[in-house]
C-alpha cells in the first residue's frame, strides 16, 4: 500500500448529493484535515436509489449522479484539494430489476443457454419440478391465476424483441417461444419467409437465434406485418389462455411475491427478494463485475475500496486475494462485524474492517456497566420479561429461520445428500437434519466461519460453541448426528464435493440468520439500553474498561494499524450522539426508570398496552430529542415491523399501527412529558456533550483511520435509515468550522467543540504522522479517579488524556519529560503551565499508590523524571512535544 489514508470523510451520494455538490464540498473537507473521501456506491443503480448498493451495471458510473463526466469533474476537485478516494463496492449482488439489469434480463430470456447464467447464484435444478430450467420471480401482488384473469398482463413489442408487462415491471419473452404467433401473423399476411421464420424459431439457440432475430427485424419492414403481429399481441394478452400458454413457455414462473419465503431458487442478500446474489468467486464473473473500478485502481484515479458485505460471499478470502493481486498497492478494507472476542482472519491480504469494532469500543469506553444493569433490570420489571438478550437474540434467530426458508432448505438438503453418502448417517431423516442444522445456525456466536481448505481455530472453536449451546437449550437434539454434521464443516469427515458445497452454503446462510436474527430483530425486541443495540455491539461485557481500551489499541498498533475507526455508518442504528446521551444514561439510570413509569402511566390506554415499545420509544425520544412527529412516525414503524412483534414487513397489522400512532401522538403533544424530557435532556448533556467530544478525540488519535459520517463533525442525533441520509446543512458546518478557526477553544459550544477537537487531531495526524504510525503506549493515571481516566502517547511526541465522564476529575497522569503544548487551547504556554500543575513534577520511580492505575505493563520508562497533567483542570486534552 502506497499512501494509507490519514483520515476519511463519507459521502452518501444520492438525491442530496451529486458530484458536482461534492466537488463543491471539497475545500471544506480539506479544511477539516482529512485525506481522503471515502464514496457510498456510485456504479450505476436503480433510478432513485437512497443508497447506491442496488447496483444494475457495474461497468458504468450512475447516470443520476452525474455520469462518468460528473465523475470526472468530482476527481479534479480533489487532486486540486490534495485529497485521495476510497469506493464503496458492492461484489455481493445485483438488482433483480430486469428493465435496467441487462444481465439478468438475458438470463430470463435466455435461461440456462444465457452467456450470464454463470453470473448469478441460480438453482436450476431444484427439487420442485415446476422450478427446474426457470427462474422464480415473486413479483404479483396476488396470486398468479388471478392476476391473469384480471388483466394484469400485457404484451409488449420493441421491434423484433418482445416482453410482457406488468405494471412498472418488464419480463423479457423469449424469441424461440413465439413461434406460433409468427406462423399465425404469417398465414395473415402471406408472408412466407415470416411462416418459416415462425416454423424453425422454437429450435434454435445462441448465434442461430441470433440470425433468426436479423431475419425477424426485416420481415418487420414488410407491408402489414408490423400491424399483423401487434393486433395478434393484443388477442393474446386479452386471452387468459393463450397467454397463460405463452408465459408458461418462458424461462421464469411469475409468482405472488408471498412464495419467495419458501420457494425462491436464486440466493438473495438476506431477505430481498429484488437483490440477486452473484457467483464472484468465479474468474468471469469478478473479472466483468470490477473491471472498471480496478481500472481506477491502476490507473491511480482511486486510492482504495471498501468491500461491502464480505460475509455473504462463498469464499472471502480467495476473492481478497484476487482483488489484491489485481490491484496491490491499494488501501483495501472489509465490512465486516466482528464478536466482541473474534478477530479478522490474519490472512486475509487487508489493511483491516470498516470499523463496527471501533465503535463497540468507542461506545463502551462510555458505558458504566453498573448502571447498565441497572437499566437492565428495571426495563425487566418495566416490561415484564425474564428473558435475557442471548435467549431473544436465540429467538430472534429462530424465527429469521423462517424468513430465510428458501435458503434454509438448500442447506438442509445439501445436508441430506451429505448423510446419504454415508452409511451411517443414511437413515436420519430431513427433519432430523433440518432441526441439527437449524440449531447451530441458531446458537453460532459469530456470524460466520472461514473455512475452506483449513480449520482456523477461530473457526473451530465457533462451531464447537454453537454446539454445546444449542445442547444447553436442546437436550433432545441428536448428539451424534450434530457431532457428525460439525465434522463435516470442520473438514474433519471428509472433503468431497458434497461436504464443500454444504460447507460454503451453510456458512453463507450463517451471516444471513445473524444479521437479520440479531440487528434486525433482536435488536428491536430487546431495547433495556439502545446504546448497545447496534452491530457489532457487546451485551455481554455492557461497556469496556479503561484496561480492555488499552488493550485494543495495541492489537490495532501492531495488527490492524490502517483498519478504519467508525462512530456513525450509513448502516447505525442511531447516530453517534444519539448514543451519546444513551451512554450517558448509565451514569444516573434511576431518575430514567422512575420517569418512565409515570409517563407511562399517562399514556397508555386499553388499545395500546405495550410497554416493551413505549421503553423503546422513550428512550429513542432521549436519545434523537428535538426531534418533529414527521421525522419520528416512520422510524417507529421501522422500528415496530423490524421486532416482528405485532406487525412486520410482510404481514403489516394495521390496527396495531394505527395504535402505535396514536399513542407517539400522544405522547408527542404531551406539553408535561415534553418539559420533563427536555429537563432530563439538559441533565444528561452535561455528560453526553463529553461524552461526543471525548470519544472524537479518542477516533481521532487511537491506531487506526478516523472515518466522520457525513455531517457528524457537528452534533449528530439522527436516527436509522433514512432518517440518517437525509440532508446535510453544508453552510452551517462551514460557518462552524471559521468559528473554530477563529475563537478560542474555551468560548465555543458544545457542538464547535467536537468540531474543533476533530479537525485539530485529523491536522495533527496529518503533521506528525511517525507519531500516529508509531507505538501506541499507555500511561500511568493516579488518584481517586484513575479507573475513569484513559491516557496514552502516540509516537514519542503526543499524549491524549480523556476522561470517561465529565467529572472524574480526581486524577493526574505522569506526562514524559519535555515541553508540551495544548493543540487544542492554541494560546497555551508550551511548557503546559496554563495546563497543568508543573509543581508536581516528581520522581515517579518513587511511587507507592498504584491501587487505582490502570495497566502499566507497556508504559514508558517510570524512573523517567516527568510532569503531571492534572485532570482537574480539563476533562480531555490533546498534547505534543515541543522540546
Amino acid at each position: 500500500m502506497s499512501h494509507p489514508p490519514v483520515a476519511t470523510y463519507r459521502l452518501q451520494f444520492g438525491r442530496h448529493l451529486d458530484f458536482d455538490q461534492a466537488a463543491e464540498l471539497v475545500p471544506y473537507l480539506a479544511r477539516l484535515g482529512i485525506s481522503h473521501v471515502y464514496s457510498s456506491p456510485y456504479l450505476q443503480s436503480v433510478p432513485g436509489s437512497t443508497h447506491g448498493y442496488d447496483v444494475v451495471d457495474p461497468t458504468r458510473v450512475n447516470d443520476e449522479l452525474g455520469g462518468a463526466e460528473g465523475l470526472v469533474r468530482f476527481r479534479a476537485a480533489l487532486r486540486r484539494a490534495g485529497l485521495g478516494e476510497i469506493l464503496d463496492i458492492v461484489p455481493n449482488h445485483m438488482a433483480a430489476m430486469p428493465e435496467k439489469n441487462l444481465w439478468w434480463r438475458d438470463v430470463l430470456e435466455h435461461g440456462p443457454a444465457s452467456r450470464y447464467a454463470r453470473f448469478f447464484d441460480l438453482d436450476w435444478d431444484p427439487p420442485e419440478s415446476k422450478l427446474r430450467q426457470r427462474v422464480l420471480l415473486p413479483i404479483l401482488a396476488d396470486h398468479y391465476g388471478l392476476e391473469l384473469e384480471r388483466g394484469a398482463f400485457h404484451v409488449a413489442r420493441r421491434g423484433a424483441s418482445f416482453s410482457v408487462e406488468y405494471y412498472e415491471h418488464d419480463m423479457p419473452i423469449a424469441l424461440n417461444s413465439i413461434g406460433t404467433l409468427l406462423l399465425r401473423a404469417g398465414a395473415h399476411t402471406h408472408d412466407v419467409e415470416l411462416e418459416s421464420v415462425g416454423a424453425v424459431i422454437g429450435t434454435v439457440e445462441g448465434a442461430e437465434l441470433d440470425a433468426v432475430r436479423a431475419s425477424l427485424s426485416e420481415a418487420l419492414t414488410r407491408p402489414g406485418v408490423a400491424d399483423a403481429i401487434d393486433r395478434l399481441i393484443n388477442e393474446v394478452s386479452a386471452s387468459p389462455d393463450e397467454l397463460h400458454e405463452l408465459l408458461d413457455k418462458q424461462h421464469y414462473r411469475l409468482a405472488f411475491w408471498r412464495t419467495a419465503t419458501d420457494e425462491l431458487d436464486y440466493r438473495r442478500f438476506f431477505d430481498i427478494a429484488n437483490l440477486v446474489a452473484l457467483r464472484v468467486e468465479d474468474p468471469v464473473v469478478f473479472a466483468q463485475t470490477h473491471a472498471l473500478v480496478i481500472g481506477w485502481l491502476h490507473s491511480g484515479e482511486l486510492d482504495g475500496i471498501r468491500l461491502d458485505h464480505i460475509d455473504g460471499l462463498r469464499d472471502p478470502e480467495t476473492y481478497l486475494r484476487r482483488v489484491r493481486a489485481a490491484a496491490p498497492r491499494s488501501y483495501v478494507v472489509v465490512e465486516k462485524i466482528l464478536a466482541a472476542d473474534e478477530r479478522l482472519p490474519e490472512s486475509w491480504p487487508v489493511e483491516g474492517t470498516t470499523g463496527y469494532d471501533g465503535a463497540r469500543v468507542l461506545d463502551g469506553i462510555f458505558i458504566d456497566a453498573a448502571g447498565a444493569t441497572r437499566l437492565e433490570d428495571d426495563y425487566s420489571v418495566f416490561a415484564d420479561t425474564m428473558a435475557t438478550f442471548a435467549d431473544e437474540a436465540v429467538r430472534a434467530k429462530h424465527d429469521a429461520l423462517g424468513l430465510l426458508r428458501a435458503d434454509f432448505r438448500r442447506v438442509t438438503e445439501v445436508a441430506q445428500r451429505v448423510c446419504e453418502s454415508d452409511r451411517r448417517f443414511r437413515d436420519y431423516t430431513r427433519r432430523e437434519i433440518t432441526a441439527v442444522v437449524g440449531a447451530l445456525l441458531e446458537n453460532m456466536p459469530v456470524y460466520r466461519t472461514y473455512i475452506v481448505e483449513r480449520c482456523e481455530p477461530q473457526d473451530a472453536e465457533a462451531l464447537h460453541q454453537a454446539q454445546a449451546r444449542a445442547f444447553n437449550r436442546d437436550e433432545g437434539l441428536d448428539k451424534r448426528l450434530s457431532s457428525f454434521i460439525v465434522g463435516v464443516l470442520l473438514g474433519s469427515a471428509g472433503d468431497d464435493g458434497r461436504h464443500v458445497e454444504f460447507r460454503a452454503r451453510f456458512q453463507q446462510l450463517s451471516g444471513a440468520v445473524m444479521a437479520k436474527g440479531v440487528e434486525d430483530t433482536a435488536y428491536y425486541r430487546y431495547v433495556a439500553l439502545l446504546a448497545l443495540n447496534e452491530v457489532g455491539a457487546d451485551q455481554r461485557a455492557k461497556g469496556c474498561s479503561v484496561e480492555q481500551f488499552h488493550q485494543e489499541c495495541l492489537y490495532r498498533a501492531t495488527i490492524m494499524q490502517h483498519s478504519m475507526i467508525a462512530t456513525s455508518t450509513h448502516d447505525t442504528k442511531r447516530g453517534e450522539d444519539v448514543r451519546s446521551r444513551l451512554c450517558a444514561l448509565t451514569f444516573e439510570p434511576e431518575r430514567f426508570a422512575s420517569l418512565v413509569t409515570k409517563w407511562w402511566s399517562r399514556h397508555r390506554n386499553v388499545d395500546f398496552d405495550d410497554a416493551n415499545t413505549a421503553w423503546f420509544t422513550y428512550q429513542t425520544l432521549l436519545g434523537a430529542w428535538p426531534i418533529d412527529r414527521e421525522r419520528f412516525r416512520p422510524v417507529m414503524e421501522k422500528s415496530v415491523r423490524e421486532s416482528k412483534t405485532h406487525t412486520s414487513w410482510l404481514n403489516v397489522n394495521e390496527v396495531y399501527e394505527r395504535q402505535l400512532h396514536a399513542f407517539v401522538d400522544r405522547v408527542l403533544t404531551d406539553s408535561v412529558f415534553v418539559a420533563e424530557l427536555e429537563s432530563l435532556v439538559a441533565t444528561i448533556d452535561l455528560d453526553a456533550n463529553h461524552v461526543s467530544i471525548a470519544r472524537t478525540l479518542l477516533k481521532a488519535t487511537m491506531p487506526g483511520v478516523p472515518d466522520t459520517y457525513q455531517g457528524a463533525e457537528l452534533m449528530h442525533r439522527v436516527l436509522v435509515d433514512p432518517d440518517n441520509r437525509q440532508a446535510v446543512n453544508w453552510a452551517e458546518r462551514r460557518a462552524a468550522l471559521d468559528r473554530v478557526e477563529q475563537v478560542d477553544f474555551d468560548l465555543l459550544s458544545a457542538e464547535e467543540c467536537k468540531l474543533a477537537v476533530l479537525t485539530h487531531a485529523l491536522r495533527l495526524r496529518a503533521t506528525h504522522s511517525d507519531s500516529f504510525s508509531g507505538a501506541f503506549t499507555p500511561l500511568e493515571v493516579r488518584g481517586a479517579d484513575a479507573q475513569d481516566v484513559i491516557a496514552y502517547m502516540r509516537g514519542n511526541d503526543v499524549v491524549v488524556v480523556v476522561a470517561r465522564r465529565a467529572s472524574a476529575r480526581q486524577a493526574s497522569v505522569n506526562l514524559p519529560s519535555g515541553n508540551w503544548h495544548d493543540v487544542l487551547r492554541q494560546g497555551a504556554a508550551t511548557d503546559m503551565s496554563a495546563a497543568t500543575d508543573i509543581s508536581t513534577v516528581t520522581d515517579t520511580s518513587a511511587a507507592t499508590d498504584t491501587s487505582t492505575a490502570t495497566d502499566t505493563s507497556t508504559a514508558t520508562d517510570t524512573s523517567t523524571v516527568t510532569n503531571t497533567f492534572d485532570c482537574a483542570t480539563m476533562p480531555f486534552a490533546l498534547m505534543i512535544r515541543t522540546s
